[in-house]
């Protein structure tokens, strides 16, 4: 009806620099599935983002409707 608000949670902290079985980093693999979850997002649906590095951080909140723009802080995360 009004949309959804959803909260995409990224572990970015130095267990993200592991490499999986395959060799990609873990946080690549996060961001890949942030990606894929903002891709499935409708009409009127806003995002958020929270960063989970020591200390936590909250980029995008509370939720926003430009979503590229969250994609964007996704994909530039580190």
């Amino acid at each position: 009806s009004g949309g959804r608000d959803v909260y995409i949670v990224i572990d970015n902290g130095a267990t993200s620099g592991i490499r999986t079985t395959d060799g990609t980093l873990a946080l690549d693999r996060h961001k890949d599935a942030a990606a894929r979850t903002l891709a499935a997002l409708g009409p009127g649906d806003r995002a958020g983002l929270i960063t989970l590095a020591g200390p936590a951080e909250a980029p995008v909140a509370p939720a926003s409707a430009n979503i590229a723009e969250v994609g964007r802080l996704i994909r530039e995360l580190t």
